[in-house]
């Protein structure tokens, strides 16, 4: 980009996109795995407030925002999946989706970075840890099912708050656990923490693609303890009528009654052999959730994880520039920041950098 005109409509902001994080459900829509009707993917992403198209929305001028992509009212509606996302140098913001908090102010004392695009992701793992802490205390045990972002930040928080987390299924986790769904594995082939270890974790997260749904939950019922939690993050997808046949009722429920913020105590009992057992999911996170979100990262806990899991992608190159050359977390697939931090952008509004 090197030069633009952007116009504002009256009854709207202009925000222009610093970094756009790239999700694993952006990557599943392009591979056609999810139906989302979205033309402009992006959800998780850091920007700057330009203009406003009246008085009324002056206050935003010069603010640093961070997006919530999930409209609390109808959870249905996602930033990025059922309409246009923040895959773009410019967004525009309407007054009222401003109403339902789609986008939330950056504290003053935080510059835009690329860890930034971490907040969203991150703001929903700590919903999701809220939600189950409902059900049953911080435990010494968890394991995660999964290795890409959700659940490395799961485990970082869960580190932080004093817990003992396993993340379960490193890579390649899907065919770990495909090998497992087609007929079950020797205990000699399970990773060396989850031996023995059936029906001894009192928290199961499952953090996978729709692909391998169906095998994650019967693998998380097997290792969940008696009167423990498993939190299921993401949707079913095709297998939704499968997973929902082994819970004992729609799977996707849990995730549908918890939006937002909202607690609505409605996790389901799914009875799994002798043992019962809470499922617990929720879609979207509230502007607190990413309040807290920010601090975190701001607060300097990333790098008690190191290395950082985000690469960055210069607006003006094809190459990734990485912030970090090692591994995060020892694990292979980082997370992605497209930057729209492209030099000389001009428009009616002036210099917008």
């Amino acid at each position: 980009m090197t030069k633009g005109t952007w116009r504002v409509p009256a009854n709207a902001i202009l925000v222009r996109m610093f970094f756009t994080g790239v999700c694993g459900t952006d990557r599943q829509i392009l591979a056609g795995q999810r139906p989302d009707q979205a033309r402009v993917l992006g959800h998780e992403g850091v920007g700057k407030c330009l203009a406003a198209g009246k008085d009324a929305l002056e206050w935003w001028v010069g603010r640093t925002v961070v997006f919530n992509p999930v409209r609390p009212d109808q959870p249905a509606s996602v930033l990025g999946h059922s309409f246009d996302g923040l895959f773009q140098t410019h967004v525009t913001v309407t007054e009222e989706q401003l109403g339902w908090g789609m986008v939330v102010p950056l504290p003053a004392e935080l510059e835009p970075a690329p860890d930034l695009v971490l907040a969203e992701p991150l703001s929903t793992a700590i919903y999701g840890l809220e939600l189950m802490r409902a059900v049953r205390p911080l435990p010494g045990r968890v394991a995660i099912i999964g290795s890409g972002t959700q659940a490395r930040l799961r485990h970082a928080l869960l580190s932080d708050a004093g817990g003992q987390p396993v993340i379960l299924t490193t890579h390649p986790a899907s065919r770990w656990i495909l090998n497992h769904a087609a007929g079950g594995i020797d205990a000699r082939e399970w990773p060396s923490d989850a031996r023995g270890q059936r029906g001894e974790f009192d928290w199961v997260c499952i953090c996978v693609s729709a692909a391998i749904a169906l095998a994650s939950v019967e693998l998380a019922l097997e290792l969940v303890a008696p009167a423990g939690a498993v939190e299921v993050v993401g949707g079913f997808g095709s297998q939704r009528a499968e997973v929902s046949r082994v819970l004992g009722f729609d799977a996707e429920m849990p995730r549908w009654r918890n939006s937002c913020g909202s607690q609505s105590s409605t996790y389901r009992d799914c009875t799994y052999a002798p043992k019962a057992v809470a499922v617990i999911g929720h879609r979207g996170s509230s502007a607190g959730h990413l309040d807290q979100a920010l601090r975190w990262i701001s607060s300097g806990a990333l790098s008690r994880h190191e290395p950082r899991s985000v690469t960055v992608i210069p607006a003006d190159s094809h190459a990734p520039m990485a912030v970090s050359t090692t591994p995060p977390w020892e694990l292979p697939t980082p997370k992605l920041a497209l930057s729209w931090a492209a030099p000389g952008g001009r428009g009616e509004l002036g210099d917008d950098r």
